[in-house]
């Protein structure tokens, strides 16, 4: 969101139920990153370089499920996506 709005539509994006003035509410998420890096000089002329990687996130709630309406009530609230598109 934000609130540079150059288009000229000052309202755009302030979904009442989800969002505070310029910010969108329940979209945070958690990430963690490791890295590890190995090289191991065989001899003079040759070396091997490994890189192992892990990442994991936290659910997300996506902003564009958020903001959809069923019987006047927020269809998705509370919701993640992959609630609503398993994984499977």
């Amino acid at each position: 969101m934000g609130e540079q709005r150059y288009h000229g539509y000052t309202d755009w994006g302030k979904e009442a139920h989800i969002v505070d003035d310029n910010e969108q509410l329940r979209t945070a998420y958690d990430q963690a990153d490791f890295i590890q890096k190995i090289r191991l000089d065989a001899s003079k002329y040759l070396s091997y370089k490994m890189n192992l990687q892990v990442s994991s996130t936290t659910n997300l709630n996506r902003f564009d499920q958020l903001n959809d309406f069923s019987n006047g009530q927020p269809k998705f609230e509370g919701l993640v996506s992959s609630d609503v598109y398993p994984l499977d």
